[in-house]
């Protein structure tokens, strides 16, 4: 998480009373919506994750607090955030053991463990189909 001087720094056009003033908001903020935000972020990605996608989300907000429009209200706003940050770990998760399955095992490291595998499979169902074919000719 961004500590309050790299936020203070990030920033930059604002006196440091007014940051201060804008940080203490959001921190109340925080400490409004956090529980709640937890218990979305734990609907979609599960407890393990919902707390890092909610720590996520929050400094989403913050970083997009100039988009946000005022006349609407904040709660949703910030739970769209903290859904779309959840969905997003839950995506990465997929992807990562999808690609850990298509890595090549400990013991074969040029992975063509697995090639082979599919080519003996694929030998072994040609010779089937021949067997089949010759035992069909010769009825």
């Amino acid at each position: 998480m961004a500590t309050k001087e790299e936020i203070l720094d990030s920033i930059g056009a604002l006196t440091v009373l007014e940051l201060k003033e804008l940080l203490d908001a959001f921190e109340a903020l925080v400490r409004r919506y956090e529980a709640t935000a937890i218990r979305v972020a734990s609907a979609v990605c599960g407890s393990s994750a919902a707390e890092d996608a909610v720590q996520e989300g929050f400094i989403r907000a913050f970083r997009s607090l100039d988009r946000f429009d005022d006349r609407r209200p904040f709660r949703p706003w910030l739970l769209r955030i903290v859904v779309n940050v959840a969905k997003n770990r839950v995506r990465a998760e997929y992807r990562h053991a999808q690609l850990a399955l298509r890595t090549p095992s400990d013991g074969d490291p040029t992975g063509d463990a697995g090639f082979d595998a599919i080519l003996a499979a694929e030998r072994r169902a040609a010779l089937a189909a021949a067997g089949r074919r010759k035992v069909a000719r010769a009825a």
